[in-house]
């Protein structure tokens, strides 16, 4: 939700102009001053939701991530699992899990067979499958700011104070992903 801060100080500034709407539309914090002799007020106005996204799973991945520890759970029965029985449990739409499955299969995470036998398994032991590897399948490689991106360039590179944290951030996101099996997925 939507959270006001209010501060006043005994100064006298030329009011800012500003339209609330245009920054509310594009889901960014903002803020503005009002002056009003003998008192300064700033009313600070944040959109927590925006902020909390930066660290939010996508619906994508964390219905993927479901559907592949179902998949897990049969592996050592070596069945196959029709979509519709995954998202009949999962409460999620038939349309939707094909979607996430297409990405799954190209890369090679899971295998398909069609038929009245048919369905979804593994294509490899929940051992040798990793969080990064179906995150990156399911939503692409990991860039928490955008000059981590080799394709993409940062105006502020050169200048850059935070790029080692950011870089720090992404190393540790990347390490507990790419040490963390899908078998001890079902273990936590």
């Amino acid at each position: 939700g939507w959270v006001w801060e209010y501060k006043c100080t005994p100064l006298y500034l030329s009011p800012i102009v500003f339209d609330a709407r245009d920054a509310h539309k594009a889901g960014l914090a903002y803020s503005w001053e009002l002056t009003v002799p003998p008192v300064r007020a700033i009313f600070l106005l944040t959109n927590q939701e925006y902020m909390s996204s930066l660290f939010t799973v996508s619906e994508r991945s964390h219905a993927g991530f479901l559907c592949m520890s179902k998949l897990a759970r049969l592996y050592p029965s070596e069945e196959y699992c029709s979509l519709q029985d995954i998202a009949d449990e999962l409460h999620i739409s038939l349309a939707y899990l094909e979607e996430i499955a297409v990405r799954l299969k190209r890369a090679d995470l899971v295998q398909a067979r069609k038929g009245p036998q048919g369905g979804y398994r593994l294509s490899r032991s929940p051992q040798e499958i990793t969080a990064e590897m179906m995150l990156v399948a399911l939503e692409g490689p990991l860039h928490l700011v955008q000059c981590q991106d080799p394709a993409q360039t940062c105006p502020a590179q050169d200048r850059c104070q935070n790029r080692g944290f950011w870089g720090k951030l992404r190393t540790t996101i990347h390490d507990t992903l790419q040490s963390t099996t899908l078998e001890q997925l079902l273990a936590l």
